[in-house]
């Protein structure tokens, strides 16, 4: 017999409560990438006062790069993933930095 296990979910912020509609991604990270994780979180509780999980800052971190249109075309490796995510990044702030000194970002 298969024990099923009901668990609160609401930690997860925008994502639909029903269930099925969540999957589970399990990884292997680097002792720096889980610091770097860790951090963001006890930043956040340490200027807070609220905790955030790992499952949800990695979370955040992919609702941000669909905000930003990121796309895996012509990448074939990791590395290229990284330095895509890093320039796409870089051009957004540098778009936005622009709109600032022009006065359309207040």
């Amino acid at each position: 017999m298969e024990a099923r296990v009901k668990r609160d979910i609401s930690q997860f912020g925008k994502i639909s409560r029903n269930a099925k509609e969540i999957g589970k991604v399990v990884s292997f990270l680097s002792r720096e990438q889980m610091d770097f994780i860790d951090k963001i979180g006890k930043d956040a509780w340490y200027s807070t006062g609220k905790n955030i999980s790992r499952a949800a800052i990695i979370q955040a971190l992919v609702e941000a790069a669909r905000k930003i249109d990121l796309a895996g075309n012509n990448i074939n490796s990791q590395t290229e993933l990284e330095e895509k995510i890093a320039e796409v990044a870089k051009n957004a702030l540098a778009s936005c930095v622009k709109d600032l000194r022009k006065g359309q970002i207040q």
